[in-house]
């Protein structure tokens, strides 16, 4: 029992029951699975990617094996190596930036559509 109060006081009421205020909430469940939906797909999307950012990987690899076993000289082996680091770096770059500017999109969108939760009570 809360310090204060008396046994006498009885129970407290409970809020009465408002299908509006329950409408709300129910739109509000919706929205936010609706953002964990899209947030989601957006992650299973960056997998794609980088799967292929990997396979793009696997397949500079496989042209440097023969390049570099054919090397006749230290220089020519420091150009294979140059080679493949630009490949590389070229590949994760590109990848890594349409996945940033998809994450960096789907945030400005959310925070263009105002916090999910919004109602009576519910300070933001």
């Amino acid at each position: 029992m809360p310090p204060g109060k008396s046994q006498s006081e009885g129970p407290e009421k409970a809020q009465p029951f408002n299908a509006v205020d329950f409408a709300a909430a129910a739109r509000r469940c919706e929205e936010f699975a609706n953002v964990q939906a899209e947030v989601f797909g957006r992650f299973q999307e960056a997998n794609k990617r980088w799967l292929d950012l990997m396979q793009g990987e696997a397949n500079l690899a496989s042209e440097f094996a023969p390049k570099l076993l054919s090397a006749g000289s230290i220089y020519d082996v420091i150009a294979v190596y140059q080679q493949w680091g630009a490949g590389l770096f070229s590949i994760m770059t590109k990848h890594i930036r349409e996945d940033m500017d998809k994450f960096i999109l789907a945030g400005l969108q959310t925070l263009a559509n105002g916090p999910a939760l919004k109602g009576p009570g519910i300070s933001t």
